[in-house]
This record gives C-alpha cells, structure tokens and sequence, in this order.
C-alpha cells in the first residue's frame, strides 16, 4: 500500500523524504521505494561514532598542504604527487576553469596549473576542501572505479614520455602525457570536458583523434588495457619501443608508491 502511495508522488518530481528510518533495512526499502531524503536514529547513530583514524582522503590533502609549506620541495614534485591523487586533480580543474578564477590560458598540465596558482591559492584551495569534506560529514570527491584505472593510465603514459624524451628531455612532457591519461578516464563525454576545459590543442588532438605522440601513447595504453597485443605490438614498432622496455614501463608503474 505505502508502495502504491509513494509511486504516485514519482509523476510529479517532488523529493520524497522518508523519516523515522531506524535500520539499514528501513533506509534500504525507502531508498527502493524512491525516497532521496531521510531522517531517523540509523543516521544520527552514525554521526555520534567518533572514527578511530584519519580518513586517507584527508591524509592525501594534507600530506600536499604539508608539502607546500616545506620550501626545500620543488613544485614539479607537488605536481606529480597532486597527479596521483585523480579525484583532486578533477576538482582543481574544474576550480581553475570556474568564473572565480578566469583561467583563459590553455592547460597543457597539473604542473601548469600548480604553477598559474601558486602554492599559497593552492593550498588556500586545499584546506577548503578539507574543510568542506569536515562539513559535509562525508567525501565530495566522488569515489569511481574508474579512478584507480585512470591513476595506472596517467602513470604509464608519463613513464612512455619519460622513455621517448630521455636524450632531448622537457620537463612539461611527461607531465602533459600524464594529463592525457587522466583526462581519458574522465566519467563524463570527452566533447563535454574540453568545452568546460580551456586544454592545449595538443591535448585535445591527443584525446579525440589520437594524433601525435600522445595519442599513439594512449591508444598503446588502451591496447594493452584490452589485451589486443597484436595492436600494442604494433605501436611499439612505430614508437620504437621494445617488450622489455615496456615491461619496465609498467612495473614502474603499477609499483605502490
């Protein structure tokens, strides 16, 4: 019968808040009913849990914040520990796009974007998502499993691009190559991302055509993802890179930091 009832509300887009939710069970079935607001002692009771640790999402920021304030550390090394951290890379992007900012020059890297920033906004930045994440009660950065793939993707591209450009080095490069794999994995249609996004055209190039360097490292990547090793063997011909070489490539980068 409450079933029946609360289907019929569904036909005008009201935001059904289910209350007196007690249980796991009880959240459970109004969830399925389609309720997306509850009220109830099963969510107090878990407000009132102190944790016992820090919550790695929380290690992760301040372990950058920390970094920013040590002035021995270089900011190609907060880049590339910032590139790691995949759901916080997201985040700073679409803060550095938004109208706050203004950003109209081309991103090419989170390097680049460290850099246009500075440390002292960046971890203005930082603490204001600590602080919203504190708030909340909960993360905002979106856990995905897709995240962990796009981490190795980014990993193995810049390992690619540190191979390639060994004898004629650029530091931008690797990290351009890096950007390229996160960028791939982003959970929402590429076309979209580049619109919201003010990314250099090598990047786009890269990622919608697969022209260039970069979007031969990243069709390599996606060949290897999907075991086509005919394809892989392939691209390692053309970029000269061979199996061993490879095999490297991807310890390091599937090594646990």
């Amino acid at each position: 019968m409450l079933e029946q009832h609360l289907s019929n509300f569904k036909s005008y887009n009201f935001k059904m808040l289910a209350k007196k939710v007690e249980t796991i069970e009880d959240f459970e079935k109004y969830q399925a009913y389609g309720c997306e607001l509850f009220q109830g002692y099963f969510f107090a009771k878990h407000c009132m849990t102190q944790k016992k640790s820090i919550d790695p999402a929380y290690k992760k920021i301040f372990q950058l914040i920390n970094m920013l304030d040590d002035e021995d550390i270089e900011i190609n090394e907060i880049a590339a520990a910032l590139e790691v951290e995949v759901e916080l890379t997201i985040q700073l992007l679409r803060f550095i796009n938004s109208s706050y900012v203004g950003l109209k020059k081309d991103v090419k890297s989170i390097l680049q974007v460290v850099m246009l920033l500075g440390k002292k906004s960046l971890k203005q930045w930082l603490l204001l998502i600590a602080f919203s994440k504190s708030t909340n009660g909960e993360d905002n950065i979106i856990k995905n499993p897709m995240l962990e793939l796009a981490q190795n993707r980014s990993k193995i591209m810049a390992e690619l691009a540190k191979r390639k450009n060994s004898k004629d080095y650029d530091c931008y490069d690797y990290h351009e190559a890096s950007f390229v794999g996160i960028l791939s994995l982003v959970n929402v249609p590429i076309d979209t991302v580049l619109k919201e996004i003010n990314v250099d055209i090598n990047i786009t190039n890269a990622l919608i055509y697969r022209n260039g360097e970069l979007g031969r490292f990243l069709d390599l990547v996606v060949a290897i993802e999907n075991f086509d090793m005919p394809k892989a063997d392939s691209i390692l011909d053309e970029l000269h890179i061979s199996n061993v070489e490879l095999s490297t490539i991807l310890q390091k980068s599937y090594a646990k930091v």
